[in-house]
């Protein structure tokens, strides 16, 4: 009897989705499918306006290609004086690194030396001092 019992015991938590899953608009976000399908939209109208202004620049011949005839691009009206200010400053960071390289140094490192020996001796003077 109890065997029975057991085999025929149903569950007291009720584990079946609920009845309103069966809706429509609970199941589906329409709000969210139209914000996407907008953007899609969006999307699709810039790659449109993009191809047209890739496809126009194609058509159009440029200088660069070769293709426009004897299109000449314009001179720099500046050009000697830009070439001219470049030179000059050129001149002056050379002028700056030859100083540089020819300055002596402030700092001996053969006295840095001496003085870290001279420390090390007083050091250990003071450690056999103090541990006697």
């Amino acid at each position: 009897m109890l065997r029975s019992r057991i085999r025929n015991v149903k569950p007291q938590i009720d584990t079946r989705p609920p009845e309103s899953m069966a809706l429509d608009h609970v199941r589906n976000n329409l709000k969210r499918e139209q914000l996407l399908e907008e953007r899609y939209h969006a999307i699709d109208r810039d790659n449109r306006i993009l191809l047209q202004k890739m496809s126009d620049i194609m058509k159009t011949p440029s200088a660069k290609s070769g293709l426009g005839g004897v299109q000449s691009s314009p001179t720099s009206l500046t050009r000697d004086a830009r070439k001219a200010e470049l030179s000059r400053i050129t001149q002056e960071n050379l002028a700056i690194l030859k100083r540089i390289q020819q300055a002596q140094p402030v700092y001996s490192h053969v006295e840095w030396d001496d003085s870290y020996r001279r420390s090390q001796t007083y050091l250990k003077r003071y450690r056999l001092v103090c541990c006697i």
